[in-house]
């Protein structure tokens, strides 16, 4: 199975004023994991498990571009860009990001100057709900499209004042469900929790936000997906004590042996190539406990996983150091 989409995965999406790319090119397991376990995630997989590294974007960029979010690889190579979310429909309301008001608003959420944000939105209502649009670069790029509430959640995220902005935004009329236009159809929500950004998490959860919106970038899945592919374990953990639907995937690198037992009380059985995937990803998650329990089901300890890690990998990078340790004891790779 991993052969198979190892050649399709592809998956790229942007954030920032301008051609910002946070790009998801190439095969993840992690994605292919999510399809195995839960059988209804069929868009083609992404990538970008575990702590993400700051890049600058393309030169010549405007100011309001935001720094391009990218999985770690062994040997970086340039992304590779797919359509794979069918025709993008025009949206109402759109301001160039280059726009005055527009690049004054990002700036001024992104400096924390909530009085700056609201003189701009007492000037230009339509600011709230406006859809700040980037322009295509490349011959076949794709025009996308995101709200200021994407601008407070997108990454790095942690900016002044989040929570508080947030608040003010949707004072103003955004809509905290507002999806992201382009290959994929994020929340502002999916983006604050790959940010790990607990503080605007809460806020936007606070305003009514749909904790288990689908669309994100890998597979059309969740906000608590995003948080555990990319390896943002506060904002997963958040989710979920913010009542976030769990699959096998999430209890598995959550560590949560109950839960994932439960799911997988199914007949017929999983088979044994999701179980190894389930115990890569308990390692990616450092979870011990279900790794364990999953070793018990007949997992694969030299499964290959994304990055081409074998499990006792997945663990090691992720500082899971007594994990490694009894991984070496079942003489893994």
């Amino acid at each position: 199975m991993l052969g198979s989409l190892a050649k399709n995965g592809i998956c790229a999406g942007q954030r920032g004023g301008g051609q910002g790319i946070r790009t998801l090119d190439g095969c993840n397991p992690i994605a292919v994991f999510k399809t195995a376990a839960l059988g209804h995630y069929a868009s083609p997989p992404g990538q970008r498990p575990g702590p993400p590294t700051l890049v600058p974007t393309e030169p010549g960029l405007d100011a309001t571009t935001s720094f391009a979010r990218v999985a770690p690889r062994a040997s970086p190579r340039p992304s590779t860009h797919a359509k794979f979310c069918g025709t993008i429909a025009p949206v109402a309301n759109t301001s160039s990001a280059k726009d005055p008001a527009a690049a004054a608003a990002v700036g001024a959420i992104r400096a924390g100057d909530l009085a700056g944000l609201s003189r701009l939105l007492a000037d230009h209502p339509s600011l709230a709900t406006a859809r700040i649009e980037s322009e295509a670069g490349e011959p076949g790029a794709v025009t996308t499209s995101r709200t200021l509430l994407h601008v407070v959640a997108d990454w790095p995220g942690h900016y002044p004042n989040g929570a508080a902005t947030v608040a003010a935004l949707v004072d103003a009329g955004a809509d905290v469900d507002a999806a992201f236009v382009g290959r994929h159809s994020e929340t502002p929500l999916h983006w604050a929790a790959s940010s790990d950004d607990i503080a605007v998490l809460d806020a936007l959860l606070d305003a009514g936000a749909d904790i288990d919106a689908r669309g994100g970038c890998i597979g059309d899945g969740t906000p608590l997906f995003d948080a555990t592919a990319f390896g943002q374990w506060r904002a997963a953990r958040r989710l979920v004590e913010r009542g976030a639907r769990r699959e096998r995937w999430d209890a598995a690198v959550l560590d949560d042996v109950v839960l994932l037992g439960e799911l997988l009380s199914v007949d017929p059985a999983p088979s044994a190539e999701e179980v190894s995937d389930l115990f890569w990803g308990a390692c990616h998650g450092g979870a011990r406990a279900t790794a364990e329990y999953l070793r018990t089901r007949g997992a694969d300890v030299n499964r290959v996983g994304w990055d081409n890690l074998t499990p006792a990998g997945a663990a090691q990078r992720s500082g899971a150091t007594a994990l490694v340790a009894f991984l070496a004891e079942l003489g893994a790779k």
